[in-house]
């Protein structure tokens, strides 16, 4: 073998080990990225799944909301019947009272003072100051009552202190 043989022997042994150790690196690097490139595909599709749970979400929130919306208006709508009716209601009793003071009630005697043959409608002591038996009558009470009770109107009329409050 010659010297120039041996020399290009060497060199051509040098650059294959070389081209070898490059090769690697490139593996490695190439390994790495594609690692990085499945978490990717796979951060990508979490993200995606996460998107598509978020619109579903939305659309839930927004048919809870308009649950919500309709069930407070229907609850304003029988809040303004009641309103309406308790606003009768308080005009019936202001006048049933009114009248209650106007006219002295007397009440019957007790069923036992007539069996004792008392003749006497008060039962009070002579000289007493006369009292009412109460401020409503019961008739008027029970109308009162029965217009409280009675099935909330479809459409109430907005009172006028609440005229102004309308948006």
């Amino acid at each position: 073998m010659t010297p120039i043989g041996i020399g290009l022997d060497i060199l051509l042994i040098t650059l294959l080990v070389t081209a070898l150790t490059v090769g690697l690196r490139l593996n490695k690097r190439l390994k790495a990225m594609r690692e990085g490139q499945d978490s990717f595909v796979k951060a990508v599709g979490d993200l995606d799944s996460a998107a598509t749970r978020a619109q579903s979400a939305l659309v839930a929130l927004r048919a809870a909301s308009e649950d919500a919306h309709d069930e407070l208006l229907t609850r304003i709508e029988t809040a303004r019947g009641l309103i309406v009716k308790l606003d009768r209601a308080a005009d019936i009793a202001s006048r049933a009272a009114a009248a209650a003071q106007a006219a002295p009630i007397q009440a019957a005697p007790p069923v036992a003072a007539l069996h004792r043959g008392e003749t006497r409608l008060d039962p009070r002591p002579r000289g007493a100051a006369p009292t009412r038996l109460s401020n409503v009558r019961p008739a008027v009470a029970r109308s009162v009552d029965e217009d409280l009770f009675e099935a909330a109107p479809s459409a109430p009329a907005a009172p006028a202190w609440r005229a102004g409050d309308r948006r």
